[in-house]
């Protein structure tokens, strides 16, 4: 928890990197990830104006989560309990006075619909207009589907720890998390292997290896050559955009096999091609 609060923190500074002096509210449930929420508050009151809003009563917070929140109590960090609808008024007020809120209210393990306070709260953040951080997954995304339950706060970054959530990149969840950062917070490779995740992130270092070099000195002859029999009146659409796709994908020489009396709309269409 420390270790990823250490990413958050991070951030956390760097979005705001430009601001001189700023305020951040750090919003947190009574789970691991208002945990992580917690520990993440000691470090920024170092250098930022700092609130804490829980959203649970301090004898609901437990577990790591309240060891955190003990600590900020003993250091006299500015902690607001906001547990109720009574309390949406001072939260809004909160809220609309940050240059940045960090979402530490639900983790990957929410399912089912968000509803009364807990919905009202991801609202008044999704209508602050403010800049949004969260912790490991935006509040409100199943961590497996992506699937919003019923509501979801809408992040400008998403710090997820250890590996990337596959909620994370399905929509609609993809929509919300905004810049996604994957830090490592110290769990062992042994452990990630023995969990036997059926599941791998499709990014640019997994695909390159299986892209042959392009040569500094090849030409249109050396990059292969794609044959296209296409088109008909009023369907040159279809033809056009599979010429242009083969030349996005890198491929040296295109052949349009087109009626005669298309060929002026390839022409112009697709002029690299033949």
């Amino acid at each position: 928890m420390e270790n990823a609060a250490l990413n958050v923190v991070k951030a956390a500074a760097g979005m705001l990197r430009e601001c001189g002096s700023a305020k951040i509210t750090l919003i947190a449930g009574k789970g691991n990830n208002g945990g992580d929420a917690f520990a993440a508050a000691r470090h920024l009151m170092k250098k930022f104006d700092v609130t804490v809003i829980s959203l649970a009563e301090r004898d609901k917070v437990s577990g790591d989560a309240g060891v955190f929140l003990n600590i900020l109590e003993k250091l006299n960090a500015d902690i607001r309990y906001c547990t109720n609808s009574h309390s949406a008024g001072e939260l809004k007020e909160i809220i609309n006075g940050s240059d940045l809120i960090i979402d530490g209210i639900f983790g990957t393990g929410i399912r089912g619909e968000i509803k009364g306070f807990y919905a009202d709260v991801i609202s008044i953040i999704n209508e602050s207009g403010k800049r949004v951080l969260s912790i490991d997954i935006p509040s409100g995304i199943d961590g497996e589907t992506g699937q919003i339950c019923s509501i979801a706060v809408k992040a400008e970054k998403t710090v997820t720890f250890s590996l990337p959530k596959p909620g994370l990149y399905q929509y609609p969840g993809r929509e919300y998390s905004g810049d996604i950062v994957i830090a490592d917070i110290g769990i062992p490779p042994q452990a990630i292997e023995q969990a036997a995740i059926a599941g791998e992130l499709l990014d640019e270092d997994f695909l390159l290896r299986y892209i042959p070099e392009r040569p500094a000195d090849g030409h249109k002859g050396t990059f292969g050559k794609v044959m296209i029999i296409t088109g008909s009146k009023g369907m040159t659409g279809a033809g056009t955009l599979a010429a242009l796709s083969a030349f996005k994908t890198g491929t040296g020489l295109v052949y349009l096999a087109v009626p005669q009396s298309l060929s002026p709309i390839y022409g112009t269409t697709v002029p690299e091609a033949v």
